[in-house]
């Protein structure tokens, strides 16, 4: 169950993070 959640909620989290990520490096610039 709780793995389940994890391979549902780990990719969702690292394509939220990535595009803050971008926009950071983008503003800094």
């Amino acid at each position: 169950m709780f793995s389940g959640l994890l391979i549902i909620l780990v990719p969702l989290i690292v394509g939220y993070l990535i595009p803050l990520r971008q926009k950071s490096c983008i503003k800094s610039y």
